[in-house]
């Protein structure tokens, strides 16, 4: 069935067919830049996620392996392209390095080689924004000569009664790295440790620190354990093993008598951080002669050592645990010190921590013209400190002053003056701080002043819209400049939708009249070919011509009128030529193809014409 019979058929008409295609069209038209925003929403670059692990492999003697295996995952509209950068470059395929599917994997990993900050770049037709992260690399490391293991022992002078605190020894670069102090069995080669308890702390940064020594601590540290050591517990979780320091003992030259009052060692911060359903230890460590009592509050209530909440080791009773952080345990902590020569306190907040989240991202930037000053504001939520960076096309932007323009880079703020066209690009503010990162994008357009010509001192100079008078050949270049920068300006999403729009249209509307014109053809075909007389179409009666008589004016007419046939002879041989023109089609004529075609067959014979037919 033909497309016209369809259309037909259901009762509309050519007319009809032509109007509903030039209402699609103007549709099309006028939603076209509805589909220019929503495909620039969804074109720039974005990173979903950047991510990475440490994967343990095993060789064939049986040696651990790390690998360090990257993910990165972006959106965007055409699909961006992903590139890996380490330390500044580009990341290139090697026997051990492989980069595939938004995947880096980097086979046997170490410290000097591999460890440092590792980049995502994603790009497309639109631009480029990338995510930045510092990975550090497990390693064990060692103690330097002098503090190690099979070197002699130290001895340290106390006394009684004072505060002091040992610290480990120098060793090379260790991560990640745990501290303990202890004694290595010679014979079983197991491990003893030296418990904490409320004079004995193992400090986070490794020293082990003495509230008020006493007696008992200088025998259980030179006569029981014979010397105890730092032993840093290195290597990532599960395979880690013990590095072992030199021995150190206390040797006893005095006592302190006098009471000293309390005064706090380890303090709170002054805002404290959790990040919501962690739990975390806060830490409080005085010092003072006797050894202070502790006591822990909350808002100014005293933390009861049954709260479900809190966990508070009596022989701890330094630490504190906060367990599963939520609004309900956020709030003021206070730590009392007391002993009978006064007291001492610290206090901190304890805020739920929060990873940067743009309250907006960056909106598009189109309305600023070349000469004005470009301002782009990022403004994050998150834990304080938050620090803020500025890209533009994938690279830094720092603050430079330079003869008539500058770019002032302040926290969240970029600033511009004046506006540039070369200034027109992708730019990237990125949030971070200790919780986690997070980047917004935008695009900036410039837009070049428009020219406005008129004549001064003779016609000489041109006024330009922005009310600087120039020359006109340096006008001519400058306009000659804009044009070349044009011209090297990519092509935007928004020009191809719009021509492949155009396209498309003229295309239909192309299609549809060469329809119109071959239908409108076959039809003038058909109605010719059915007003013309059969017999005139067959071939053999193109090339022969037949002189006929004009017909008699009424069949009632005299004989004397048949002379118009050429007389009775004449008119015999005409109705002959028309029986043998019948007879050879072999077909009965229609009515309508000759004015003779009822003309009985006894006229021949009869030379009067016949009143009756």
């Amino acid at each position: 069935m033909s497309l016209s019979a369809l259309v037909v058929g259901k009762g509309l008409t050519w007319f009809d067919l032509c109007h509903r295609m030039l209402l699609f069209t103007l549709a099309v038209i006028f939603l076209s830049p509805i589909t220019f925003l929503s495909v620039t929403s969804l074109s720039l670059p974005k990173i979903e996620k950047f991510k990475h692990i440490f994967q343990e492999i095993y060789d064939d003697r049986n040696r651990v392996r790390h690998n360090l295996d990257l993910t990165c995952i972006v959106s965007g509209n055409p699909a961006p392209s992903i590139q890996f950068q380490f330390n500044g470059y580009n990341v290139q395929n090697t026997t051990r390095i492989l980069q595939i599917h938004g995947r880096l994997i980097v086979r046997d990993i170490s410290y000097g080689t591999d460890e440092g900050h590792y980049k995502c770049v994603a790009k497309n037709s639109y631009g480029q924004v990338f995510q930045e992260k510092l990975i550090r690399i497990p390693t064990y490391g060692k103690f330097l000569p002098g503090n190690q293991q099979s070197d002699p022992a130290r001895w340290i002078d106390v006394k009684v009664g004072e505060p002091w605190e040992l610290f480990c020894p120098e060793h090379t670069h260790i991560y990640p790295a745990k501290y303990r102090w202890g004694k290595e069995d010679p014979v079983t080669k197991k491990m003893r440790w030296l418990d904490e308890s409320s004079s004995i702390h193992v400090l986070e940064k490794g020293s082990l620190y003495f509230n008020s020594l006493t007696d008992s601590d200088i025998d259980k540290v030179t006569k029981d354990f014979q010397g105890i050591s730092c032993v840093i517990e290195a290597g990532p979780k599960g395979l880690s093993r013990y590095i072992i320091s030199k021995r150190m003992l206390f040797r006893k030259i005095g006592i302190v008598y006098n009471d000293s009052a309390p005064s706090i060692t380890v303090e709170f911060q002054g805002n404290m951080y959790a990040e919501k359903g962690e739990d975390i230890t806060l830490r409080c460590i005085a010092r003072g002669n006797p050894i202070p009592r502790l006591q822990w509050f909350r808002n100014g209530q005293i933390i009861q050592s049954d709260n479900s909440r809190y966990g508070i080791n009596p022989y701890l009773p330094t630490k504190l645990t906060v367990r599963q952080v939520d609004e309900t345990v956020t709030g003021q902590y206070k730590c009392v010190a007391t002993n009978r020569a006064g007291s001492d306190f610290t206090v901190g907040t304890l805020h739920i921590a929060t990873s940067p989240k743009f309250v907006k991202d960056l909106p598009p930037i189109s309305n600023v013209t070349q000469g004005e000053m470009l301002r782009l504001l990022c403004s994050a939520d998150g834990t304080k400190p938050m620090n803020y960076k500025w890209y533009k096309n994938g690279r830094l932007l720092s603050t430079y002053i330079q003869k008539n323009v500058s770019m002032v880079v302040s926290n969240g703020v970029l600033t511009i003056t004046p506006a540039r066209y070369q200034d027109y690009g992708i730019y990237q503010c990125s949030a971070i701080n200790k919780y986690g990162s997070q980047s917004s994008v935008t695009e900036v357009n410039i837009q070049i002043p428009k020219v406005t010509k008129g004549k001064h001192n003779g016609g000489k100079n041109e006024t330009i819209d922005n009310g600087t008078n120039t020359n006109n050949n340096n006008n001519n270049r400058n306009t000659n400049r804009d044009k070349s920068n044009a011209k090297s300006e990519p092509l935007q999403m928004q020009h191809i939708i719009i021509i492949a729009c155009g396209g498309t249209v003229f295309v239909i509307l192309l299609g549809g009249g060469i329809f119109m014109y071959c239908r409108t053809k076959d039809d003038s075909k058909e109605v010719r070919f059915i007003a013309t007389p059969r017999h005139e179409i067959q071939k053999p009666f193109y090339s022969e011509e037949i002189d006929l008589p004009p017909p008699p004016r009424t069949l009632t007419d005299s004989d004397d009128d048949l002379s118009s046939f050429g007389g009775t002879h004449k008119m015999n041989e005409f109705i002959d030529l028309m029986s043998d023109i019948r007879s050879s089609q072999n077909t009965t004529p229609s009515k309508t193809e000759h004015l003779y075609y009822d003309i009985p067959d006894d006229v021949r014979s009869n030379t009067t014409p016949l009143t009756d037919l």
